[in-house]
Parts: structure tokens; C-alpha cells; sequence
């Protein structure tokens, strides 16, 4: 009985000096420590253009997107978004707040949509955060006025404050 429990223990020792703890396969980066909206977050001031599709009818206007970190959805990617602009209509119907998907892409930059028609803005949109800090947003808005429908295309571009 002593031979089996010597043999035991021997066996148990050689299993437990063979184990290795230096792991030779590289990990790859786990990228940021902290989430997409955390690091989008802030007041990008630039321009916002309008263009009637099928003219070359331009109209520009000076404004801002604001990202900030929605509380109730925090480590999830989303996003709060707030659009202002002077001079120029957005055709928001005054509805300037929406949440927004973010998320980082392999290049550093982030990129943020809603593909829900039924958001606050009313129209889905997307658009992009480089690593330099430039923000851009892109949106279709028809108007349909009588027996004519008239389609806007939106878009911005501006840089972190």
C-alpha cells in the first residue's frame, strides 16, 4: 500500500513540474480599453451641406454633432447624438437627438449609424469618427409637397473641439 501511495504522490509531482506557464502563442491586441462611445465623445464643429438630388442646387450652413455617452446603454456601443446648425435646414423638424451604433474598425477610425427609420430624425444615417478627429454624417430626406417629391441630401463634416 505505501508503493502505490509513492507512485501516487511521484506521479502527481511529475504532472504538477511539467506544467508550463509562459504561454508561446502570441494574443492579439485587444485594441482600446475603453468603449467606441467613451472614446467618440465630444463636439465636432464643421459644415453641413445640402444638395437637392438630380441639381446642383447647394446650400451650406456652419453647425455641430455632439456624441455623448448614453448612460442607459453604456459598454454597448450606442451612442447619444445632438446636430445643430445655423443657416441651413436639416429638415429634422427640430428633432436634433438621436442614439446612434458605434463601433471601432480595424483602421482605429469608428463608425456610427441608425438603420431604423422610425428614429427621432426620421431617415436612417450614418457616417464615420477618423483617428485625426474628423467627423462625417450622411442622410436622405424626400419631402413630398402636393403631387411633387423633392429628395435632399444631407451631409457634414468637422473636426473635434
Amino acid at each position: 500500500m505505501k508503493a502505490i501511495y509513492k507512485y501516487f504522490f511521484l506521479s502527481v509531482a511529475l504532472a504538477v513540474g511539467m506544467t508550463s506557464c509562459d504561454n508561446k502563442d502570441e494574443l492579439p491586441d485587444p485594441g482600446p480599453l475603453d468603449n467606441a462611445e467613451k472614446l467618440v465623445a465630444g463636439t465636432y464643429i464643421g459644415e453641413w451641406t445640402r444638395v437637392i438630388d438630380g441639381t446642383d442646387e447647394v446650400e451650406t450652413g456652419k453647425g455641430s454633432i455632439t456624441f455623448s455617452v448614453d448612460s442607459e446603454n453604456y459598454g454597448n456601443n450606442v451612442s447619444v447624438m445632438t446636430l445643430t446648425a445655423e443657416g441651413i435646414d436639416l429638415g429634422l423638424d427640430d428633432k436634433t437627438t438621436s442614439v446612434c451604433n458605434i463601433t471601432i474598425l480595424s483602421s482605429g477610425d469608428f463608425t456610427y449609424w441608425n438603420q431604423t427609420a422610425s428614429n427621432p430624425f426620421g431617415t436612417t444615417f450614418y457616417g464615420n469618427v477618423s483617428t485625426d478627429g474628423v467627423a462625417k454624417m450622411y442622410y436622405t430626406k424626400s419631402v413630398r409637397d402636393g403631387r411633387k417629391t423633392t429628395t435632399y441630401n444631407y451631409s457634414f463634416s468637422g473636426n473635434k473641439q
